[in-house]
């Protein structure tokens, strides 16, 4: 996207400065020129500024819900931190996204996310071919009942041989 013309940042500047919640921050935004300049540097594109808006009224609705709101800083240091990409924890249960099933057939475990399809049990690991060939190079089977013992056996080896006698417990 195109970024926007000095006329267009103003503007979009004036939405979010009227957008700042005056009530979580005590009524003290900070001063307006400061934070035009933060807003300058980040010039954002009109998606980036609807993900930082969107941000914005996401964090007020979980805030405005808390006993103790009152931890918003100037916006200029909002902008300047990126607070607007701070992670938003649910108040309530009823704002937790609701969860998916596993796709795994017969698999009733539950995914964390509407962007995923396994759950934590499932999930295909793209180095579990290059961990087996690894495991096979040095000599351990990992697919034996004593692979864990095999492992530790190895490292007390190579402990040994580099630093003299090591614990055998």
């Amino acid at each position: 996207m195109p970024k926007p013309t000095p006329e267009e940042l103003e503007k979009m500047f004036e939405k979010l400065w009227t957008s700042y919640p005056a009530d979580l921050c005590k009524g003290k935004r900070g001063g307006r020129q400061p934070a035009f300049r933060a807003f300058k540097k980040i010039n954002p594109d009109e998606a980036e500024f609807n993900r930082i808006m969107g941000n914005m009224k996401a964090m007020i609705k979980a805030d405005r819900s808390d006993k103790d709101p009152y931890r918003w800083p100037f916006v200029s240091s909002y902008l300047n931190q990126a607070r607007y990409d701070d992670f938003i924890m649910p108040k309530n249960e009823s704002s937790v996204q609701e969860l998916t099933h596993c796709c795994i057939e017969k698999c009733s475990n539950k995914v964390h996310g509407a962007s995923f399809k396994y759950c934590a049990d499932h999930v295909p690991n793209a180095h579990s071919d290059l961990l087996a060939q690894a495991w096979t190079r040095s000599g351990i089977d990992y697919k034996s009942p004593t692979f864990v013992d095999d492992c530790r056996k190895q490292c007390r080896s190579y402990m040994n041989a580099l630093l003299g006698k090591v614990n055998e417990n």
